[in-house]
């Protein structure tokens, strides 16, 4: 587990500064980027918030459940195919 934290620390690290350095030091961490670090790397939801909170930057939480939510969807249209 703690590698796999340490993984997602560095990702989330480099997401962070990529939105820092395009919007100016202010912006939205992206919904896609947290659902990466959710389904990628275990990270969670919670945690991906907080450290976007100390890098000045909200967590397009809308965008992150609209992801699941679709990711579900296709969980379920496969499931229903089998």
């Amino acid at each position: 587990f703690s590698k796999t934290l340490d993984k997602g620390l560095v990702h989330f690290k480099k997401m962070a500064e990529k939105v820092m350095k395009e919007n100016g030091g202010d912006g939205v961490f992206p919904g896609n980027d947290a659902h990466f670090l959710y389904t990628s790397m275990g990270f969670p939801i919670d945690l991906t918030e907080l450290m976007a909170e100390e890098y000045d930057l909200v967590l397009d939480k809308e965008g992150f459940e609209k992801r699941m939510a679709h990711e579900h969807e296709l969980s379920a249209e496969a499931h229903r195919k089998k």
